[in-house]
């Protein structure tokens, strides 16, 4: 799709047009669930994410300005719901004791792990890990952001992400152990 028509799309979509909405919708969707899986820990709580994110786009579609561009705007309100969602379960959770992640294990190969692999391996973090991973890691935000998006402390933003770490080493190798076993 080209900018001009895009344009068209999102202007029927400020006039309330619903073919232009549906079009908008079918054309950002692939995109829109990309990002949202970084948040989602299953692919139920993966949609509920990106649902909500295009519902407030279509909501919010009056305040696009065409400066920015639409994918890093849809992005973004993406990436907010993926925070509320984390805070929604946050609130929830509070009730529930987690167990605590255990193991001190080096992490030998990360960087060579493709990247469905490594979504499969943040997907089993803990949401309060997974959260500061992803907007760290993924999304380049710093302590101080994270801390202030998630109504945590600086400290406790650098602690999940180094038990995050510590949890994605000890999955890397379980997996590698697995996969030296089975090839005996």
């Amino acid at each position: 799709m080209n900018d001009q028509e895009l344009a068209l799309l999102i202007e029927g979509c400020r006039q309330g047009d619903a073919q232009c909405q549906k079009r908008l919708f079918l054309q950002m969707y692939h995109f829109g669930m990309s990002v949202a899986a970084r948040y989602g820990q299953h692919l139920q709580e993966t949609e509920e994410i990106a649902n909500d994110g295009f519902y407030k786009m279509l909501e919010n579609i009056h305040r696009y300005r065409p400066e920015v561009p639409f994918q890093l705007w849809l992005r973004r309100i993406i990436i907010n719901c993926g925070i509320d969602y984390y805070r929604k379960q946050q609130t929830r959770q509070r009730l529930q004791t987690a167990p605590p992640v255990q193991g001190d294990i080096r992490n030998a190969g990360a960087d060579e792990l493709d990247r469905e692999y490594l979504l499969q391996l943040v997907r089993q973090l803990p949401p309060q890990y997974r959260m500061v991973f992803v907007l760290h890691v993924i999304e380049g935000y710093n302590h101080e952001e994270i801390a202030e998006q998630l109504g945590i402390s600086r400290g406790t933003s650098k602690s999940n992400l180094a038990k995050a770490r510590k949890k994605l080493q000890a999955l890397v190798a379980l997996h590698n152990r697995q996969v030296t076993e089975y090839g005996k």
